[in-house]
């Protein structure tokens, strides 16, 4: 069944459809400024939801990440930022390696979305 993304690009729409089945979905391309200010803005609540969309993004891609209400539990969410920046390597095919983007986000925050984000944005479609 397809799902319903925002669409942060600027490239039209607010919204696409993402009918992929499991294992071929893309990464929806989002605006890296956009991931990086939207959390300084929201205090926060976009960066939690940048984070579930494209966790969910890259479990449909089969990188194996647990369910996000780890980040809020103390210790358990670096746990769960290792298993995601895992997930960063396997989709990004090691063009962010795992302990680069564990740094980034653990250390930059948001600058660090917006960076990971860009790697996204990089990859091709359909892939």
């Amino acid at each position: 069944m397809g799902r319903l993304h925002l669409n942060h690009s600027g490239s039209g729409g607010n919204t696409e459809e993402s009918g992929n089945e499991k294992g071929s979905a893309d990464m929806t391309k989002r605006n890296p400024l956009a991931v990086l200010f939207l959390p300084l803005i929201t205090f926060g609540i976009y960066g939690l939801i940048w984070y579930v969309q494209t966790k969910e993004e890259m479990k449909d891609q089969g990188a194996e990440i647990s369910s996000v209400w780890m980040l809020i539990i103390p210790i358990a969410n670096l746990i769960w930022l290792w298993q995601y920046a895992k997930g960063v390597e396997k989709i990004t095919n090691g063009a962010k390696t795992s302990g680069s983007t564990f740094c980034l986000l653990a250390f930059l925050g948001c600058i660090g979305m917006a960076v990971i984000q860009s790697a996204f944005n990089q990859l091709p479609q359909g892939q």
